[in-house]
């Protein structure tokens, strides 16, 4: 036998080995698949709002049927009074019923003690438009600035929404459309978070806020997925298709300068490390200026994930989740501060 043929044998080592890859292959190609279906979430209640009950319901907008996932507070009272709206937007490949699986359902008893109204909208074919221009987000006949605006108008009119009090909170794929939200339509929000996603970089150079909104980052600094530093985001796989962001400090300072405030301004503090186990550590960035703030929670060491909640895909694929601070204590305690 030549010493070709001899290169190509395959040994029990060598076929164990292709057989692994081919697994992975196989496991990373049926996430990438979930990032494309479109398919609302199913198992919940449709029909009229409810108090205290997740109800799913559908607007037409566009030549699109768009639903969300509404939820009264339980005190609400169709008596006049004015209730905070805060609208989620969930992470790429996911839907609204991914949310409270990922912050381990800790909105649902924030929202009753502050009585806020609290809609999951869902993302069409899974994915926000939020200025990437790669893959199904380039689809020129989807409108998700509009679709937004007019689910806030929506609920501004059925229901007793304060109009001063509108939230915006969105992780990975939702938080930057957010950042596109702010951008565009910064009328419309009185304050705003971003979790594990920065400023999509086609639109940064053109993003002017009309108004001095609020803002509020949480980001890893070795988040696998969406960069820290900036560049390009990197799909499960290992797939560089998800668009581009820029620095995650480069934001902050971007939301700082909407507010009217320098970097002279920047406040840094170290947090306590609550939990020595889980190998992070927490600093809060900060910049104030006329009642408005732009907030950065650094989390050294965090991967993509929402700081103490649910570790969705083993740290290999995302990172480590940070249990330093609670997101949702510390999401929750910043909107109503505004």
């Amino acid at each position: 036998m030549s010493d070709h043929k001899k290169k190509l044998r395959l040994t029990p080592l060598r076929t164990k080995y292709i057989l692994a890859v081919l697994a992975l292959v196989i496991l990373c190609g049926g996430l990438w698949f979930r990032h494309w279906k479109v398919q609302p979430p199913t198992g919940y209640q449709t029909g009229p709002a409810q108090v205290g009950m997740q109800v799913q319901q559908t607007m037409r907008h566009g030549d699109l049927n768009r639903t969300y996932l509404l939820r009264l507070p339980k005190e609400y009272k169709a008596d006049g009074s004015k209730y905070p709206l805060v609208v989620f937007l969930h992470g790429g490949g996911e839907t609204s019923s991914a949310v409270d699986s990922l912050t381990k359902n800790t909105l649902l008893p924030l929202a009753d003690q502050t009585h806020a109204i609290l809609i999951y909208p869902d993302g069409y074919g899974r994915q926000w438009h939020d200025g990437n221009t790669v893959g199904s987000r380039s689809r020129a006949n989807i409108d998700d600035v509009g679709f937004l605006s007019a689910l806030v108008d929506k609920m501004t009119q059925e229901y007793q929404v304060n109009p001063t009090k509108v939230y915006f909170v969105g992780v990975s794929n939702g938080a930057m459309m957010v950042s596109r939200i702010l951008c565009e339509k910064a009328d419309t929000i009185t304050a705003a978070v971003m979790v594990a996603g920065s400023i999509p970089e086609p639109i940064y150079d053109k993003c002017h806020p009309s108004r001095p909104v609020s803002t509020l980052m949480m980001s890893g600094t070795d988040d696998p997925i969406v960069p820290y530093q900036g560049g390009d985001i990197t799909l499960i796989g290992n797939i560089k298709n998800g668009g581009r962001v820029v620095p995650a400090e480069t934001a902050l300072m971007h939301w700082a300068h909407a507010i009217g405030a320098g970097p002279d301004k920047l406040i840094q503090r170290d947090l306590p490390d609550t939990d020595t186990n889980d190998d992070t550590r927490v600093q809060r960035w900060s910049v104030e200026n006329s009642g408005h703030e732009a907030v950065l929670y650094r989390i050294i060491g965090g991967g993509h994930t929402w700081p103490s909640g649910r570790q969705y895909l083993p740290v290999r694929i995302i990172g480590k989740t940070s249990q330093d601070i609670i997101a949702s204590d510390v999401v929750w305690s910043f909107l109503i501060s505004h």
